[in-house]
């Protein structure tokens, strides 16, 4: 008797580390994980269509057209007093936000980070594993589901001070989002967060 309740908690707890996996609500210490729950900022998330973003955003203040081979037409750029998205096509007449950047301080970010953050106020929204060493001017802060699937690392210079904060989630290939605080100074100057769609 005493076995088979072991045994049927032992599988419940896999099953619900499983399910949490699943659902992105992984969390290492106090804190969860970075999802695709935490692309969603300024009112816009990752994927929005084009016609959508612009609704809540307003018009840009400039708008700038690149061609790219990789997807055979122009990728759009539509600037704004935070920073910028860029506009991937997906067929002729629809385009989607493949990348937010912010780029000036007041704006929120993932989990209400800001431009102008000190490195450490960052560190301490996400999971972080300070027992890590660095190698090769990085340092893992997390690895969840496999090598390259949901983690996050530091990016040092040679120098040792932190030049980028990265999280990605859902691997490094196609439909993985990632977010990247660029870093100088200790503080953060940009806010980059991005859905790879090629």
């Amino acid at each position: 008797m005493a076995k088979s309740v072991i045994k049927t908690f032992v599988v419940f707890l896999f099953l619900s580390l499983v399910f949490q996996l699943l659902l992105g609500t992984e969390t290492l210490g106090n804190q969860k994980i970075f999802t695709p729950e935490d692309t969603k900022v300024l009112g816009v998330k990752l994927d929005m269509d084009k016609n959508e973003a612009v609704k809540i955003l307003g018009r840009p203040r400039r708008i700038k057209s690149v061609y790219e081979g990789a997807f055979g037409a122009d990728v759009l750029y539509y600037y704004y007093q935070f920073g910028y998205i860029r506009l991937e096509p997906l067929d002729d007449d629809k385009y989607t936000i493949s990348l937010i950047e912010i780029n000036k301080p007041h704006y929120k970010g993932p989990r209400n980070t800001e431009v102008g953050f000190h490195v450490e106020q960052v560190l301490n929204k996400f999971p972080y594993n300070k027992k890590n060493e660095i190698k090769e001017n990085e340092k893992e802060l997390y690895n969840v589901g496999g090598k390259y699937e949901n983690y996050g690392f530091i990016t040092y210079d040679d120098k040792g001070r932190v030049e980028e904060i990265t999280y990605c989630y859902g691997g490094e290939g196609f439909g993985g989002y990632t977010l990247s605080y660029q870093i100088k100074n200790d503080k953060v100057v940009e806010i980059i967060i991005s859905v790879m769609n090629v």
